[in-house]
C-alpha cells in the first residue's frame, strides 16, 4: 500500500515539475508562430492590423490586377486569333475587335487604379493613417 502511494506521489510530483515547463515552451512555440506569421505578413506585403481603409484598398488593388490580367489575355487571344486568321478576313476584323476592346478595357483599369491610388493615399495622409495604396 505505501508503495502505490510512493508511486502516486512521484507521478504527481513529475506532473507538477513538468507542466510549467511544458507550458512554458508551448507558450515560446506560440510566440514563435507569430512572430512567424508576422514575418510572413510583412514579407507578403500585407498588414496584420489594418485598417478598413486599408483593407479596402488592397481589395480594390487585387480586383484591379485581376481584371488586368483577364484583358491582358484578351489580348493575347486577340493576337492569336489574328495570327491564326490566314488571311480570313471575318477573322481578322474579329481579333482587331477583341483587340481593341482589351486595350479600352487596360487603359480604364490603369486609370482606376491611379485614381483609387490617389483618394486612398490621399485620406490616408490626411487622417494620419497607414493603409493607403502603395
Amino acid at each position: 500500500m505505501l508503495n502505490k502511494i510512493n508511486k502516486v506521489l512521484i507521478i504527481l510530483l513529475f506532473i507538477a515539475i513538468a507542466s510549467p515547463v511544458l507550458a512554458a515552451n508551448n507558450l515560446e512555440t506560440d510566440a514563435m508562430r507569430e512572430k512567424q506569421a508576422d514575418v510572413l505578413a510583412d514579407v507578403a506585403g500585407l498588414n496584420r492590423s489594418a485598417t478598413v481603409g486599408g483593407i479596402t484598398a488592397t481589395l480594390i488593388s487585387v480586383t484591379l490586377g485581376m481584371l488586368g490580367i483577364v484583358f491582358i489575355g484578351l489580348l493575347i487571344y486577340g493576337g492569336f486569333t489574328w495570327m491564326t486568321a490566314a488571311g480570313n478576313d471575318d477573322q481578322v476584323k474579329k481579333a482587331m475587335g477583341i483587340i481593341k476592346t482589351a486595350i479600352i478595357g487596360l487603359i480604364i483599369i490603369v486609370a482606376a487604379y491611379s485614381i483609387t491610388a490617389f483618394v486612398f493615399n490621399s485620406l490616408s495622409e490626411a487622417t494620419f493613417e497607414t493603409g493607403g495604396m502603395d
